[in-house]
């Protein structure tokens, strides 16, 4: 047995055959592939529990009584705050879509005003004209 795992003799004859007879670094490979399997478990967990506890988040966001997740008071420090960071970026976000939307209109209305005060002008003008040509 190396790290939790049942090594058969077949499995120790061809990891000490790749590693040129030594022990050391036969025992080495076998333990890094175990570590890795686990880190992989990790991994795969930390994955899991981050999908629910963003989901968790955005309920708290656009829920009134989103259901309970998980009792450990530190995932649920976690997402109260999570929740609250998103509030910020959903109201910064509308904040900067409203702005932008806000600055079109104004230079729509803009070049709207312009174009009819160029318009008025050349209208006086072309009137001036006539009058004194008369």
């Amino acid at each position: 047995m190396v790290g939790g795992t049942a090594v058969t003799a077949d499995h120790l004859e061809a990891l000490l055959l790749t590693c040129s007879q030594d022990t050391i670094t036969a025992w080495q490979l076998i333990l890094h592939s175990e570590i890795t399997e686990f880190w992989l478990k990790v991994i795969n967990w930390i994955s899991r529990i981050t999908i629910k506890a963003n989901n968790h988040a955005v309920l708290m966001v656009t829920g009134s009584n989103p259901p309970s997740f998980i009792s450990d008071p530190h995932i649920v420090e976690w997402i109260t705050h999570r929740a609250k960071l998103l509030v910020g970026q959903a109201e910064a976000k509308a904040l900067l879509t409203a702005c932008a939307k806000a600055t079109t209109l104004h230079d729509q209305q803009l070049a709207i005003l312009v174009y009819n005060l160029n318009d008025t002008n050349n209208d006086r003008q072309l009137a001036m004209l006539v009058s004194a040509t008369s």
